[in-house]
């Protein structure tokens, strides 16, 4: 395989391409400039030191070679992981609720805002399982907590203490 040596014209770096592709179009391996590869004059002065040789990229090609035009292209996820923080959240403070039910100050006020958050966590369609799970905790944590003092209140009311 003969190969032949260009001059980018953009940043004016030397690339080692096949000779069959001489008069069409290249991409230059460092700027990603297309040009038209073109043998170099050749000078009769040897230059001192050669500058670094790089491969060029593959010769460019029109859209219309490409063999897998039927694959639809990936369109990436908008905010990057995937998940809502809302959702996240939801089930953080879900979680937190469950052994701090007997707490007033702490219990209640996580369960509220892990519904709070698994609500605003439910619109993203990305993170609905997340956050449905982070609401069932949620309201969980606030029935625990509802249910033991509804004992503590309900059991001496009704006789069922002392």
């Amino acid at each position: 395989m003969a190969t032949a040596r260009v001059r980018c014209p953009a940043c004016n770096t030397e690339l080692e391409i096949d000779a069959r592709h001489l008069g069409e179009e290249v991409e230059c391996g460092s700027c990603l400039k297309v040009f038209v590869a073109e043998r170099p004059p050749t000078s009769t002065i040897p230059a001192a030191e050669p500058p670094p040789v790089r491969r060029s990229r593959r010769p460019r090609r029109d859209d219309d070679d490409d063999d897998d035009d039927d694959t639809p292209a990936r369109v990436p996820a908008e905010g990057g992981g995937g998940t809502s923080t809302a959702a996240v959240l939801s089930l953080v403070f879900g979680i937190l609720s469950l052994p701090m039910f007997c707490c007033w100050c702490v219990g209640p006020p996580s369960a509220v805002v892990g519904i709070i958050c698994g609500i605003i966590g439910l619109q993203s369609p990305q993170s609905k399982g997340l956050a449905v799970a982070g609401l069932a905790v949620s309201v969980f944590g606030l029935l625990l907590y509802g249910g033991f003092q509804l004992l503590g209140f309900a059991g001496p009311l009704a006789g069922l203490g002392n």
